[in-house]
């Protein structure tokens, strides 16, 4: 019964690299039943014979000899069959389309008459490989560095396990290849080529970053425990500070990164995990490299126009303190719209905002020689990146702007005080009170003096408030157009 042929259905994964491949041994796996996963193929011109084969395959990632591989014009080398192999196949190159066909197939010594199905793959790198996942990586490095994968959609030709089992092997076959072109490099001694120089120069590189990564850290760590510090009546750096905030992030990434190389340096093993924390690390590598470009070329930018561009933040201040705020305030002292406003108070608070706008103003023309050293400061921080150079310009506009930051900020006191008091007035009418120990309201007797009282202040600040509106809503409406840009 050695030669009785049996009727079956075969699947070869064959790399597009070896469609030209000069004619020797075929290595790889034998995933299940008649489905082999081709990874290369040992040219019989390399070897002296198949044992040289086996021991060149020896303990790398299962890999076999799963036949041999003819091309026509080359030099024919005896057939050779396998009685203990599982499944031995001798390829064709076909004359017609160049392609690869089956020939014949054996398992365990029987010969086969198999449908072949030729299935053509491009070899992945360590960059790039195959999977039924897509895969979601995050740059947030408040989430975890594993990546999340969704399950594979149904009715694929292939059952989801066997499909993705095959993916792995054909994953795999880089990290193989690699392993024996490392150990053909060793058995013929030949002189290095520059293919073969690369991998030097990244040793070099791994070990110079392997060399400054601990001070790195080390400074990473300082600039987070100062970004995060709690300063008395200010806070964190982080939280009142565009670019704290854009520069906490920039670290928190580095050292994310930085403990993920160092696990995947240790671990050493290229499963699917380990490509995708790779990925991840290469794109954030490469989202920062581009932020940095840049924000160099933004900066020398800013270097060649600086007189432009400070005569422009010039004639903006202008805008903003006689055009806008100014003639504003003036409007409304007198009556906006129609509306007639308590004439004193709408003085009073009028004549202290237009006094702090002319101080203000005096601090910045005193700034004015200091500018220089200012844009070069911006246009330096460009080797953050651009993101960092964006935020410092935006804490810039918040220096500029502080004023208005302070006129919202009474402006938003005084209105509130208002409606705290009209609000425990009104309570006081229903014969109410508010109980801040219980946090609740409960009900009160109050005398006649206590209710007159309470209705003078109630019609005080009742007229009063209209006036401490229109100045609250108007330093609103300001102090938004200014945080729209951030």
């Amino acid at each position: 019964l050695k030669g009785m042929a049996h009727s079956k259905h075969s699947q070869i994964f064959w790399p597009k690299d070896f469609l030209h491949s000069p004619s020797g041994y075929i290595i790889g796996w034998n995933v299940s039943k008649l489905i082999a996963c081709v990874v290369s193929v040992i040219p019989y011109s390399e070897i002296e014979g198949i044992e040289e084969v086996e021991e060149r395959i020896k303990d790398i990632s299962g890999v076999v000899i799963l036949g041999q591989w003819f091309r026509n014009g080359d030099d024919m080398a005896p057939l050779t069959i396998k009685d203990e192999s599982m499944i031995w196949i001798t390829m064709e190159e076909d004359t017609a389309t160049e392609f690869p066909l089956l020939r014949e197939l054996y398992c365990y010594g029987y010969r086969y008459t198999s449908t072949c199905q030729v299935i053509l793959y491009e070899q992945p790198s360590s960059a790039y490989f195959f999977s039924t996942r897509p895969l979601r990586l995050s740059e947030s490095h408040r989430k975890s560095n594993k990546a999340n994968l969704m399950l594979p959609s149904e009715g694929s030709a292939f059952g989801s396990s066997e499909l993705e089992g095959i993916l792995q092997q054909i994953n795999e076959s880089y990290e193989v290849r690699r392993a024996l072109h490392k150990r053909q490099e060793s058995h013929n001694r030949r002189r290095l080529s520059l293919s073969e120089a690369a991998p030097n120069l990244w040793h070099y590189i791994q070990k110079i970053f392997t060399v400054i990564r601990m001070p790195m850290l080390l400074y990473t760590q300082f600039l987070l425990s100062l970004l995060n510090y709690d300063m008395p009546l200010f806070g964190k750096l982080k939280d009142i500070s565009a670019f704290g905030e854009v520069l906490e992030g920039k670290l928190q990434v580095t050292r994310l990164r930085s403990s993920q190389w160092d696990n995947l340096r240790q671990t050493q093993q290229h499963t699917l995990s380990s490509r995708v924390t790779f990925l991840s690390i290469f794109n954030s590598l490469w989202l920062m490299g581009i932020d940095i470009l840049l924000g160099i070329i933004f900066g020398a930018i800013l270097l060649c126009y600086e007189d432009q561009v400070w005569a422009m933040l010039r004639e903006s201040q202008t805008f903003l303190n006689e055009h806008m705020l100014k003639s504003q305030i003036q409007w409304l002292m007198g009556w906006p719209a129609g509306f007639k406003l308590n004439d004193n108070l709408d003085r009073f608070l009028g004549m202290v905002f237009l006094f702090y706008i002319d101080r203000w103003t005096v601090i910045m023309n005193g700034l004015a020689p200091f500018a220089p050293w200012i844009f070069r400061a911006v246009a330096f921080t460009g080797i953050f990146g651009f993101s960092a150079t964006i935020a410092i310009g935006l804490d810039l506009v918040s220096f500029f702007t502080f004023h208005v930051t302070c006129f919202y900020i009474a402006s938003a006191r005084i209105y509130s005080l208002q409606l705290n008091v009209l609000s425990s007035l009104w309570k006081l009418f229903r014969g109410k009170k508010n109980n801040p120990l219980k946090s609740r309201i409960d009900s009160c007797d109050f005398d006649i003096d206590q209710l007159l009282l309470g209705t003078l202040l109630f019609t005080l600040f009742f007229f009063l408030l209209p006036t401490t509106a229109i100045y609250y809503f108007f330093f609103t409406s300001v102090r938004v157009c200014m945080m729209m840009p951030s």
